[in-house]
């Protein structure tokens, strides 16, 4: 957790510092001609973006997720810097929820809510234009595990795992400041879920995929690193 804090930070700074110069570059020069400008648009790597995302999580595999779980929907937001040419790394939060349609393999529960918080590296590509190819992969990431007990049961039990995620993203800019992406990521989250040895195997792991659709949001012109 302390690692994510110090990722939010550094990326924030990043943020402000590269706000800042842009700002005294700004105060130094006469103004854009038309070329240049036309020229960073033609660039399309941008500084930062925004996106906020609602996703239908899919449950996947033999584990328990997979076995006794329905997906319901999902929400996330997204921070995205351009670090050097199409090279980015970004952060996430969002929640998962989930409804309990087989109580004999997780027990008297009626659903549960995944929270999670990750940081992510990854690749833009540029096929054509107005759209925009990324895929990522997690390398700092935390997901909190909330299952509700059935009605007439007010208990709350919690679990943590280390969430392991693999994205992919597909955008059409809309406008220069716009797009709208259309994403999928898979989950193979390892969880900490003190259970009897036997159960291990069935425990040891969340998986599932969400397919999802959002608007991103574009800000600055360039890449940090440039």
């Amino acid at each position: 957790m302390n690692l994510l804090i110090k990722a939010y930070a550094l990326f924030l700074f990043l943020f402000v510092n590269s706000m800042c110069v842009a700002q005294q570059e700004e105060k130094f020069s006469v103004g854009r001609s038309d070329t240049v400008a036309a020229n960073m648009r033609n660039f399309r790597p941008r500084l930062l973006t925004l996106s906020i995302d609602g996703y239908s999580p899919i449950p996947s595999g033999n584990k328990f997720v997979g076995q006794a779980m329905e997906g319901k929907f999902g929400i996330s937001l997204k921070f995205q810097m351009m670090v050097y040419k199409q090279f980015f790394v970004s952060i996430g939060v969002g929640e998962t929820y989930f409804n309990v349609n087989d109580i004999s393999i997780v027990g008297n529960y009626r659903s549960t809510r995944v929270s999670n918080q990750y940081v992510t590296i990854g690749y833009e590509f540029l096929p054509v234009e107005k759209i925009r190819l990324g895929i990522g992969i997690g390398i700092l990431g935390r997901a909190d595990y909330t299952n509700k007990f059935r009605e007439g049961i007010s208990v709350i039990q919690k679990d943590t795992a280390k969430l392991n995620i693999y994205e992919l993203y597909i955008d059409y800019e809309v406008f220069y400041f716009m797009a709208v992406t259309f994403n999928y990521a898979y989950r193979n989250d390892r969880t900490k879920i003190d259970i009897p040895e036997e159960l291990q195997s069935t425990f040891d792991r969340a998986q599932f995929h969400n397919v999802g659709i959002g608007i991103k949001f574009y800000l600055g012109d360039n890449n940090l690193f440039h």
